[in-house]
């Protein structure tokens, strides 16, 4: 049992604990999230709570989720948390973690829209946490949208995000690699993804936390068929759209070019978008 200490000095404690193998300054953040976590404390009066000493419990609660990160496992599933365009999320190892690049999506495909929106079918394939589709239903409140999951458990999550934000898309269990299944779906205007893409050659060389702790049913593709979901999406969009409907999705930046060339070969009109890191993450098409 160690001795209890106060907010900062289990900041500090817990920073020092994922050095080295975290850098200094994401150690740092991680530190204070894991705090404000266990702690109960909400982030913007966190000077005001410095000198406040953790009981015994919580104490000890931060030690071992501070192990846990420290070995690797991404700080989301530790804590159950993440933000997303301004909603805390529940998550489990279930689903992807929620990122920026994502946020991205959402906001290019809310710029293309027109206002003020009397009605706006919307439908995403691969909803995951349900994070694209809540976003979407708190920005666009007149629009309605519709979410697809095959994974019965990150069903579960996305539903539960439904629950405790008080927003209300519609969730479907399907498979989109089910063609029979498209006609039960509602036809769109606004079609949205981040499919899994990327190849399982890529694996070694991604980060320990993502290749180890996140569902690889929602991150890779065959080494032979990197591109099966954007065929796919392709062709949900030709058949299910409006005559004016718009696909929006992420892509692997290394095959973005090949992913437009795809689209373009079925009649598709396509544009490709730089992310934050100028990378380009995203590609819309249409008819």
């Amino acid at each position: 049992m160690f001795a209890t200490m106060t907010i900062a000095e289990a900041r500090n404690f817990t920073t020092q604990q994922l050095l080295p193998g975290i850098d200094s300054g994401e150690a740092q953040a991680m530190a204070m999230e894991l705090v404000l976590h266990v702690a109960g404390i909400d982030k913007k009066y966190w000077a005001q709570q410095l000198n406040k000493t953790l009981s015994q419990e919580k104490n000890d609660k931060l030690i071992q989720l501070t192990q846990r990160v420290a070995q690797g496992e991404p700080l989301q599933y530790v804590t159950g948390e993440a933000w997303f365009f301004g909603l805390k999320l529940q998550v489990t190892p279930a689903v992807l973690i929620p990122r920026p690049e994502t946020e991205e999506l959402v906001d290019w495909l809310i710029s293309h829209c027109q206002f003020p929106i009397e009605e706006l079918p919307i439908l995403e394939i691969g909803t995951g946490s349900g994070c694209i589709a809540l976003a979407l239903q708190k920005r666009l409140r007149k629009a309605t949208v519709t979410a697809i999951e095959y994974s019965v458990d990150a069903l579960k999550v996305a539903e539960k995000n439904a629950k405790n934000l008080g927003y209300h898309p519609r969730f479907i269990r399907g498979d989109l690699f089910d063609v029979s299944q498209w006609k039960e779906w509602p036809s769109f205007s606004m079609l949205i993804s981040n499919p899994p893409y990327i190849p399982f050659e890529e694996k070694d060389s991604m980060e320990k936390r993502v290749k180890d702790f996140e569902p690889s049913l929602a991150l890779f593709v065959p080494d032979e068929d990197p591109l099966k979901y954007y065929r796919l999406l392709g062709k949900l969009l030709l058949e299910r759209g409006s005559p004016d409907a718009r696909l929006f999705c992420e892509l692997n930046a290394r095959l973005a070019r090949e992913t437009a060339e795809l689209f373009q070969s079925m009649g598709l009109h396509t544009t490709l978008k730089l992310d934050m890191q100028g990378k380009e993450r995203m590609l819309s098409a249409w008819r």
